[in-house]
């Protein structure tokens, strides 16, 4: 019960985070999007995954909220001007673990986005890495620090120039890397959707818009 209990207030602060990260883009909702030279996209994602360990499934839910940076200036400041939409993402990671039991992973990861805006379709690819701390839970896996290497394709749906509904898949891998004993994996399939905000980029940085 007082694990149920800790995810619960785990989970509730995470959503709340969110939610903060929200509002000031929810503010400007009805208005022409904001323009920024770096920062591009917030937004929040929540899903379940699901995998295996050595003895038995594993399944949680995740709350991922997310920060993104307009990685294609790095490219504006060495001359360069490649097609799409490159981002930085951090990325704070919540997931109350369900099966085998109870139990609360938390940390944060950092992946690198690519994108290509299509009408009001934007596909996209995205891939990194983060670090978990959680309790040893699963006999044969690590408690306390563990690493999330992650890739994956996604997709947003922009219902105004600045608000993108998002479905996305990601692969993601779950060890300490063998820093002790008990390190054998847990590879899991993770399903997403969510909301972002995308705000505007300098007139002369912007590539291919909604027509």
């Amino acid at each position: 019960m007082f694990r149920l209990a800790s995810s619960s207030r785990w989970l509730r602060l995470s959503l709340l985070l969110a939610l903060l990260l929200l509002l000031p883009s929810a503010a400007r909702a009805g208005e022409a999007p904001a323009r920024s030279r770096w920062l591009r996209e917030v937004g929040l994602n929540v899903g379940y995954g699901e995998g295996n360990t050595k003895w038995d499934s594993y399944n949680f839910i995740s709350v991922l909220p997310r920060v993104a940076l307009d990685f294609g200036e790095v490219f504006g400041l060495v001359g360069l001007k490649p097609p799409g939409v490159f981002e930085l993402v951090f990325e704070p990671t919540f997931s109350a673990v369900v099966h085998p039991g109870v139990e609360l992973e938390a940390g944060a990861g950092l992946l690198f986005k690519y994108g290509w805006r299509i009408g009001r379709f934007m596909p996209y690819v995205e891939g990194g890495a983060g670090v978990v701390s959680m309790n040893d839970l699963v006999e044969e896996q690590a408690g306390g620090c563990n690493f999330i290497p992650q890739v994956g394709p996604g997709l947003h749906y922009f219902l105004t120039p600045s608000w993108a509904l998002t479905a996305s898949y990601r692969f993601r891998h779950l060890s300490d890397c063998g820093l002790e004993e008990h390190n054998h994996g847990i590879n899991s399939n993770l399903f997403l959707v969510g909301a972002s905000f995308f705000f505007e980029p300098e007139p002369e940085k912007q590539g291919c818009r909604e027509p």
